[in-house]
């Protein structure tokens, strides 16, 4: 049986934004390094909805997000308000980041 798209995003995709943009060591990653990448990527991204993603998964203010806050806001399990946003624009734009890593792995 193959992975859901909730399986791919816990094993596949939020390990792989942590490894491109985030701190390995404590495994947490900030909206800003998020925002960094995908604008030097020159992704289409929606950035006060990403802004306010990461603002309702960071209930405890810490300023960035480990990596089960960050899978529960990618598939939308916060505010009912944005749900459906957040799971289109961000599992969409989190899969293009995973695409362009492997083919700037492949290409260095």
């Amino acid at each position: 049986m193959g992975q859901t798209a909730a399986d791919q995003l816990r094993q596949i995709v939020v390990p792989d934004l942590m490894q491109l943009v985030g701190d390995v060591k404590v495994q947490r990653v900030s909206v800003e390094a998020v925002l960094a990448y995908l604008r030097r990527q020159q992704l289409l991204f929606d950035e006060q909805l990403l802004r306010n993603m990461f603002a309702e998964a960071d209930f405890r203010h810490e300023g960035s997000l480990a990596t089960g806050p960050l899978t529960g806001a990618l598939q939308g399990r916060y505010r009912r308000e944005y749900r459906a946003q957040l799971r289109l624009c961000s599992f969409t734009n989190v899969c293009l980041i995973r695409q362009i890593s492997k083919a700037e792995a492949r290409a260095g």
